[in-house]
Parts: C-alpha cells; structure tokens; sequence
C-alpha cells in the first residue's frame, strides 16, 4: 500500500493545532513565573517549562505544516484563491469590513483598547487567582534561584541555623551552595517548602527611619531585593517609622488606586508600575518621577 504525503500532512497540521490551541489556553490561564517556580506549579504533571515548550514547538511545526499544506494541495488552493478573487469585488463591502477588525483587534492589544481589555484582565485574574495565600508569594524575583547560603543571608538568617533546620525537617543535600531549585527537586519538594522551613529564623527587619529625607537613590539602595514588596502600606510605615496615613496619603496624591490591605506588589501590579518607583511615591518627599501620575 503507497504511503500518501498529502492525507499525512492535513492529519498533522490538524494535530499540531490542537496541541497548540491547548497548551495556548493553559499558558493564558497558568500563574505568572515568580508564582510557578516558587510553588513548582504543575497541571497535568506538566510545569510550566513543559507546556511553555510543548507550545512552541508545536506552534513551529504547525507553520511547517501549513506550507506543506500549502505545497501538496496547490492547485486546488490557487483555483480557490482565483476564485475569490474575482468574487472579491462583489464582497467589497465584507472585505473592508474583515479588514477593520483586524486592525482593532491588533491594535486594541497593543494599547489597550475595550473591550479587548476585558480578554487581558480576564488573564491578569487567571494568573493572580492561583495565589490564593500570600505566604505562597516568593520575596523576591527569582529566590529559588539562588544558593541557600546567599538566600539566608539576603533574607537575614544565619546559615547555621537554616541547615540544621532543614537537615532536621528532613531535607537532604550536599553543601549550602547549592541553589533552593537543586535542592528542592532533589528532595521532591518545592522551593516555597525550604522557606516555610527555615522562615521562624529569620530576623525582624530592623527599623530604617527616614527623617530627614530619602532620595528616590537611597530607596533603591536600602530596599531593593530585601522583599518588601509583599509588606502593606501598615508594614512599611512601621519599618521606617513613619504614619501609614502619610504614605496612603502620597498614593492617593500620585493618582494610585489601591486598598490599605494592598501589598506593595499588588498596589504596583494593579497601576501598572515598579514597586519600587510606588516606594519613591511612599517614601521621598515630593518625588516627581516620570512614573507619578499626579495629573490624575
């Protein structure tokens, strides 16, 4: 029996959209990043690496195809397009109407513009609704990445106290070099589990006044990376001794929305800017960087 090229393809190019049709609507509803390597999130077995990487190649192999597609049904093709070609001038109408919608549907992705805004929020609460407790949330970009001698020390908690209390938890490796993603793979864990563990030894931040003033330089240098973007508006205000009513204050003046339970990140995801440039806002008197929106 002659094996035939042209069935095999259209049976592939069918298959390959499918799969990436499925794992395009798991990438829209999985967590962000942060949340996924910190929890080690998982759907069907798969990380988030998985169905990112299953989405690509088949997304590639689905344009493969396509041209394949293309090649073995040619003629069939051309006599198709020909065909409507020639129709096309009595569809003007239909023409310029498809052709509208695609520039707004490009171009209200781009901006945003309603009402694809809607599709875009509805993929903003799909990552978020996965973090359903805030102790799920890692303190900084990336954390699993490094070593659990480095971890310790930029979250303020001695080593020898983090090994022993993970040696007797039950957690296994071979030095404190290694990084909280190796060893918590080793150990069938997620990462999120290490700093369950070792947390209770981790030292109260030590108060930093600001009286007298910050520069929008001095709030980069003393709290960037140190996690304070999970503290609330309450936290920080206690940190730096200030009035947790000055700083909500400073926010409503810069035109944020944003609730007294927010977390810092959380009141930066919701406007759309850097926690650290909302910290400014919070901290440095009158700071009138290009993110403030005070014209609000």
């Amino acid at each position: 029996m002659r094996f035939r090229f042209r069935p095999c393809i259209s049976l592939f190019t069918f298959a390959t959209f499918t799969i990436m049709a499925v794992t395009g609507l798991v990438l829209f509803i999985m967590p962000p990043g942060r949340i996924a390597y910190w929890t080690h999130w998982r759907l069907a077995g798969l990380g988030k690496d998985h169905w990112g990487n299953v989405h690509i190649v088949s997304s590639l192999f689905f344009i493969l195809s396509g041209i394949l597609h293309v090649y073995y049904n040619w003629r069939p093709f051309w006599s198709y397009i020909k065909e409507k070609a020639s129709a096309g001038l009595r569809l003007r109408a239909e023409m310029w109407a498809a052709t509208v919608l695609i520039v707004l549907l490009v171009a209200g992705s781009l901006l945003p513009l309603p009402p694809l805004t809607s599709i875009l929020r509805l993929n903003a609460y799909f990552k978020e609704v996965w973090v359903d407790d805030p102790a799920l949330e890692p303190p900084f970009g990336h954390a699993e990445l490094l070593s659990l001698s480095g971890f310790s020390r930029k979250m303020d908690i001695e080593l020898p106290e983090a090994v022993k209390a993970l040696r007797e938890a039950g957690i296994e490796f071979d030095s404190a070099r290694q990084s909280l993603e190796k060893i918590a793979r080793a150990n069938g864990v997620p990462p999120v589990r290490l700093y369950q563990i070792i947390r209770p030894f981790q030292k109260e931040p030590a108060q930093i006044p600001v009286e007298g003033g910050l520069t929008a330089e001095a709030v980069e240098g003393r709290f960037a990376g140190t996690g304070i973007g999970m503290k609330t508006i309450a936290e920080i205000a206690t940190q730096t001794g200030t009035e947790a009513g000055l700083l909500a204050e400073r926010l409503r003046q810069a035109g944020l929305d944003f609730d007294n339970s927010d977390s810092l990140r959380e009141i930066s995801e919701r406007n759309g800017q850097n926690p650290l440039e909302v910290l400014k806002i919070m901290l440095v008197t009158g700071y009138g960087g290009k993110e403030l929106r005070s014209d609000k």
